[in-house]
């Protein structure tokens, strides 16, 4: 079966029983030599980045780091199977993992960034809550790039202070 990864902790954790996944999905931990890999059940084949996924992925972060530190995997990882995550992931990188979980223990937070493979879905999202976007994408698509320059540069603009906006509603 193949499995969602969420996280590399120490082996002592409990919460992966309590937290909950993608989709609601129950979590899980393989563990080896005193490390363990949260994971879930992969309900797809390749995850999209949708708000909805990631907050439930970062929602299931913030319940397992109250049982303690954990490196976090990158969104959309997955893995074949146990043997995998044992024999790939943490057998080869137990030294680094433990080392890394020493040091971040007793800091208070790691900042992480999120790259978007396929924009277009944002940007589908932006120019539906601006009505002002559509009317400048409309214009912008009616004239040739070079007439359109300063038009094309104003909509950057506001979809910048559009996602802005946006990120700083969901704090």
């Amino acid at each position: 079966m193949s499995l969602y990864l969420y996280c590399v902790m120490a082996d002592t954790c409990d919460r992966a029983l309590l937290a909950r996944g993608l989709r609601g999905t129950a979590l899980a931990a393989v563990r080896h030599d005193g490390l363990a890999m949260i994971v879930g059940p992969s309900v797809e084949e390749e995850y999209g980045i949708t708000s909805e996924e990631t907050r439930a992925h970062y929602a299931a972060l913030l319940t397992l780091l109250a049982d303690g530190t954990l490196l976090p995997v990158r969104y959309g990882t997955t893995a074949q199977g146990e043997e995998e995550i044992v024999e790939r992931v943490l057998k080869p990188r137990a030294d680094e993992f433990r080392r890394l979980l020493s040091w971040i223990g007793d800091k208070e937070e790691i900042g992480f960034k999120l790259r978007w493979r396929n924009m277009e879905p944002v940007f589908q999202h932006v120019r539906s809550s601006s009505p002002k976007l559509l009317q400048l994408a409309a214009r912008i698509s009616r004239t040739d790039s070079d007439a359109s320059h300063f038009e094309r540069i104003e909509a950057g603009r506001l979809v910048r202070d559009l996602l802005a906006e946006h990120r700083d509603s969901l704090r």
